[in-house]
């Protein structure tokens, strides 16, 4: 007959452990604390995502304001170059003048030789600008101005108004957003934002 061995009759008999009812929380979110991440991350989304479209659009409209004015610039400095006329008109197709006050669409900076305003036998597109800004709006404010002209001197004939302010608003209707691009007698243009002097 085997003896149990000494080193072991020298420890305390062990405790039996209760049996347990129920169970332990396992590691990990209930449903609740799921469901409330998830509403949250959703609520941070859709801030995020307003927030994004405002820039995007912010930045749609400044490009669009920028190549107006730029062009307005290097029609003026082709004019003085060339010692002849440089027109800009409202363009849709790229190769002439819409006629049309509504500049959203796009415009072109063409070589004017008569200083008409319009594209004739011998005249040449020298820049054509086409714009995707969807429902943006485009327009001068005198409601009447469909091209510009700069003479040989560098200044804008027959202009209607001491001023003319071309006025870009974003199709949200966000006023913070719009831009306009002024344009004086001598032929400079400059652009101003939004609440500023009678840009709105």
């Amino acid at each position: 007959m085997r003896h149990p061995d000494p080193a072991m009759r020298d420890q305390p008999p062990r405790k039996r452990l209760p049996p347990q009812h129920g169970y332990a929380r396992a590691g990990g979110f209930t449903l609740i604390e799921m469901l409330v991440t998830v509403a949250v991350l959703m609520t941070l989304a859709v801030v995020a995502g307003a927030t994004f479209s405002g820039t995007v659009s912010g930045y749609r409209i400044a490009g669009a304001a920028n190549s107006l004015a730029r062009d307005f610039q290097y029609a003026r400095a082709e004019a003085l170059r060339r010692g002849l006329p440089v027109s800009v008109c409202a363009s849709t197709n790229g190769t002439s003048c819409s006629g049309s006050t509504a500049w959203a669409s796009g415009w072109i900076v063409f070589f004017d030789a008569n200083g008409n305003g319009a594209i004739d036998a011998g005249d040449s597109v020298l820049r054509a600008e086409t714009q995707s800004t969807g429902n943006t709006t485009l327009a001068p404010d005198n409601g009447t101005t469909t091209g510009v002209t700069f003479n040989r001197q560098g200044s804008v004939v027959a202009l209607p108004n001491a001023v003319v302010t071309f006025k870009l608003h974003e199709a949200s209707g966000n006023a913070a957003l719009t831009r306009c691009i002024t344009l004086v007698p001598s032929g400079r243009s400059s652009i101003v934002n939004a609440g500023n002097g009678n840009c709105s």
